[in-house]
């Protein structure tokens, strides 16, 4: 480059000239550093973070069973502290799912022969002002506490009408009789469905909307009667 200033005359000569300067030099900006990509770890890490805290509620009986026949809420679901798996913290949850395991026992005398019948149902509203539920409320009490108990229809008015009050998620008859053994039964039923209590015990007078009940009931109008064994978990999360 020549060491001549803009304007300035040049040496040995008579004229002026002009020289060009270097532009000042410019800087490559640095490339910022990218952020790693998530692990699959981190991923489903941030997944389960954002989904509710998953709970449950057991129940479990074991009785004798006659025609008469016997009913059993499946869903109290108590309120209680944030750190425990088996309290809800406000006043609704959402229902998951439900498995319930169990066992018809057979008696070692009486009848020659039994039916046992095992329902599962969803009542839809407040169980309260129904005045609570019997096995009348689901199957028609006009054969109940006789031989054909287990065969009943499904009640009309509470089950078949237009609006119903509760639905049937599961319905099983088993065929038990001395010398025979045991019947087992076994089902898993996804819900999703809210379920609302006015109280902190969650218990059935409570409960305000989808209450999970178990009804079974037998043939038998001898004693020893058959018997029922089950072992329910309702899983189930808390709905803020």
């Amino acid at each position: 480059m020549s060491s001549t200033m803009r304007g300035m005359p040049a040496h040995g000569t008579g004229g002026t000239v002009t020289a060009i300067l270097p532009l000042p030099s410019s800087k490559r900006k640095k490339k910022g550093k990218g952020r790693k990509p998530a692990t699959l770890t981190q991923v489903r890490a941030l997944i389960a973070a954002a989904k509710p805290h998953l709970k449950y509620t057991d129940a479990f009986a074991g009785v004798n069973l006659d025609s008469a026949g016997n009913v059993w809420d499946l869903s109290i679901i108590p309120q209680g502290s944030s750190g425990s798996p088996t309290t809800r913290l406000g006043t609704s949850v959402r229902l998951q799912k439900l498995e319930v395991r169990g066992m018809v026992g057979t008696p070692t005398s009486g009848d020659p022969y039994n039916a046992v019948r095992v329902l599962i149902v969803r009542w839809y509203k407040d169980v309260a002002a129904q005045g609570g539920v019997v096995v009348g409320t689901f199957l028609e009490s006009t054969f109940l506490s006789v031989p054909g108990a287990p065969f009943a229809p499904i009640t009309y008015n509470q089950g078949l009408q237009m609006i119903r009050t509760f639905k049937v998620l599961y319905d099983v008859t088993l065929n038990v009789a001395p010398g025979m053994g045991s019947a087992v039964f076994s089902v898993e039923i996804p819900l999703d469905v809210r379920a609302d209590f006015n109280g902190s015990l969650g218990t059935e007078s409570e409960s305000l909307s989808n209450t999970i009940f178990l009804v079974a009931v037998s043939d038998s109008a001898v004693i020893p009667y058959p018997s029922i064994t089950y072992v329910s978990r309702l899983w189930w999360t808390d709905e803020v």
